[in-house]
């Protein structure tokens, strides 16, 4: 810290940072901060809340969804707009092993919020609990 009492740390360049203290808040951030896609992370979170609310045992597949007309067309709709996807057929079924696997591997937007809704009814319930 200097002597103004701001952070004299020395970041590599083109890096993005927030320093947060408990009780005290943001004290200092990166300039020229721009958002970008959480990808990845969020679909490892969404793994995580399935999971802790739907354990699975290793030997275990979970239970079996059977994929809905709706399904299909958010996967057309995610494909068109050129999201990562999972092909789904209506009437398909898919345990809860299944469709963490196409979450994970391939990040299929589309079965992300077809476990969301599973989970909590909604996609906006289940984003509440992110």
């Amino acid at each position: 810290q200097t002597s103004n009492g701001s952070l004299n740390i020395m970041w590599p360049p083109n890096t993005q940072y927030a320093i947060a203290v408990q009780n005290e808040g943001l004290i200092e951030k990166s300039p020229n901060q721009n958002p970008f896609p959480t990808a990845s992370v969020a679909k490892i979170m969404t793994a995580y809340i399935i999971l802790k609310d739907h354990p699975l045992k290793f030997d275990e597949n979970g239970p079996t969804l059977t994929i809905t007309n709706n399904d299909v067309q958010e996967y057309l709709a995610d494909k068109k707009n050129g999201q990562s996807v999972v092909k789904v057929k209506a009437g398909e079924k898919l345990n809860e092993r299944q469709m963490l696997e196409a979450l994970l591997l391939p990040s299929a937007n589309n079965i992300a919020t077809i476990l969301a809704r599973w989970d909590l009814g909604s996609v906006r319930n289940f984003v509440e609990k992110l």
